[in-house]
C-alpha cells in the first residue's frame, strides 16, 4: 500500500446528484467531499451543535480518516470531529452521507452564539490513512451555511423528501440502502416513552429498534434498561439530545425512511447523561468523588477503558493541580456488556470546593475480542457534567 496518496478534497454544493466543480485541488481524485445540507441542534443555553452533511466518495484503495482542525465561525474557535473509517470505493451518492460534527470549544457561550448565526464555517481538512494514520494531505476550506439547505440530506434517489413534517405524514413506501422497510406503528399519536413505560407503543418502538440493529432483546412492550440504552444509541447516532426518552421527535425519525441502521462509531462508549457525586466526608479534606454513566454502543463487550477529564470553575476556567496540570487520565479494568449502561469507577475531584463542572472524554477502549482502540487526544469529545452542590 502506498505510504503517500494524492488526495482531492473538494467542498462544493450538490444539486441532486450533480456535483459542482471542486473548490480546491490537492492533486488527484482519490477522495471527494461535497457539502449537501446541515442541521443545527439547539437545546438552549450553550447546548448547540452543528452537523454538516457531506457526500463522500473514496476512490482510494483503502479506508481513509478525515480529521478537522482549526474550525471557526465569526472569528470564534470551534471543536470539530472528523470522519473515521471511510471505506475504499465508498460512494454515498445513493446512501446516507457522512457528516462533520461541530460544537463549541472551551468558550461554550461564545461558540454557541456564533453557531446560531449560521454563517461561514472555516476549517482545515486533513486526510489520513485509516490503517496507519499517516497524514496524506490537508487544505483549508470555507462552508457557507446560508448556501446549504437545512435539514437531513434529501436527494431524489435516496431520501424521503417529506421528512420532517408536523402531521406525521410520511412516505413509508420509500427506503434507502441504509434502512429497513419503514415500520408502521399502531398509532401516530406519539407520546414520550421512557423507562417504566408499557404497552403497544413500546412494543412498536422495540420492534423498530430491533429491525435497525440497535436493540438485541425481547420485544415485550416493557421499556427497560436495554430499551433505554438502544434509544440513547439511536439518538446519539442521529445527532439528537442524549437521554433515555423516546420523544415524539425521536419516534418520527425512527419510523421514517430516513432512520439509519446501527453503525459502531469510532468511540462507542458514551459519557452521560447521568452522573453522581459525593461531598468530602471530612470538611478539612477538599476531595470529592465523581461517577458518570457510561453506555456501551458497541455490539461487543468492553473490558477496560481510559478516561481523560478536567475540571472547570464557575467562570469556565480550567483548574490546575499543584504540578501545573489541568488534564488528567484514569484507567479502569471493568467490563461493560454490549448495549449496557453502567456507572464508571470513582474519580477523585480535587479541589472540590472550586469545581463547578467535570469534563469527561474517552481516550482508550479495550474490547473483549482483544482490540485496543486509542482515540487521538485532539479528537476526544468532552462531555460536561456540572457538579451539583
Amino acid at each position: 500500500m502506498k505510504k503517500f496518496l494524492s488526495i482531492l478534497l473538494a467542498l462544493a454544493l450538490m444539486l441532486g446528484t450533480l456535483a459542482i466543480p471542486a473548490l480546491a485541488d490537492l492533486a488527484s481524485a482519490d477522495i471527494q467531499l461535497y457539502p449537501i445540507s446541515y442541521i443545527l441542534n439547539d437545546y438552549g443555553d450553550t447546548e448547540v451543535s452543528l452537523k454538516i452533511y457531506m457526500r463522500v466518495i473514496n476512490n482510494s484503495s483503502h479506508p481513509l480518516w478525515i480529521r478537522i482542525e482549526d474550525a471557526q465561525t465569526d472569528g470564534t474557535p470551534l471543536y470539530a470531529a472528523g470522519m473515521s473509517g471511510i471505506e475504499a470505493h465508498f460512494d454515498t451518492s445513493n446512501g446516507t452521507p457522512d457528516y462533520i460534527l461541530i460544537t463549541p470549544d472551551d468558550n461554550k457561550a461564545a461558540g454557541s452564539a456564533a453557531l446560531r448565526k449560521r454563517g461561514v464555517v472555516t476549517m482545515t481538512v486533513i486526510a489520513k490513512d485509516d490503517l496507519e494514520y499517516n497524514e496524506l494531505a490537508r487544505e483549508t476550506f470555507e462552508v457557507d451555511l446560508s448556501s446549504l439547505s437545512e435539514g437531513l440530506p434529501d436527494t431524489s434517489s435516496s431520501y424521503n423528501s417529506t421528512y420532517p413534517t408536523d402531521d406525521y405524514s410520511y412516505d413509508y413506501s420509500s427506503s434507502s440502502s441504509n434502512t429497513t422497510p419503514a415500520y408502521t406503528p399502531a398509532s401516530y399519536d406519539f407520546q414520550t416513552l421512557t423507562k417504566g413505560s408499557k404497552g403497544q407503543a413500546v412494543k412498536d418502538l422495540q420492534q423498530r429498534l430491533t429491525d435497525l440493529g440497535y436493540l438485541n432483546d425481547k420485544v415485550d412492550g416493557s421499556f427497560g434498561l436495554n430499551t433505554a440504552t438502544a434509544v440513547m444509541s439511536f439518538k446519539y447516532q442521529h445527532g439528537m439530545a442524549i437521554n433515555y426518552d423516546a420523544t415524539p421527535e425521536m419516534q418520527q425519525l425512527l419510523y421514517s425512511s430516513s432512520a439509519q441502521h446501527y453503525e459502531e462509531p469510532w468511540v462507542p462508549l458514551i459519557i452521560g447523561p447521568e452522573y453522581k457525586w459525593y461531598n468530602p466526608k471530612d470538611a478539612l479534606k477538599d476531595v470529592g468523588t465523581f461517577y458518570t454513566h457510561l453506555v456501551n454502543r458497541s455490539h461487543r463487550d468492553i473490558r477496560g477503558y481510559e478516561l481523560y477529564f478536567y475540571q472547570t470553575d464557575i467562570w469556565g476556567n480550567k483548574i490546575y493541580d499543584d504540578d501545573g496540570n489541568w488534564l488528567h487520565k484514569w484507567d479502569f479494568v471493568h467490563t461493560i456488556k454490549s448495549g449496557y449502561l453502567e456507572y464508571s469507577q470513582a474519580i477523585t475531584i480535587y479541589p472540590f470546593a472550586y469545581t463547578y463542572s467535570m469534563w469527561v472524554g474517552v481516550h482508550k477502549i479495550a474490547f473483549s475480542d482483544g482490540e485496543i482502540r486509542e482515540i487521538d487526544p485532539d479528537e476526544i469529545i468532552y462531555f460536561e457534567c456540572p457538579v451539583k452542590k
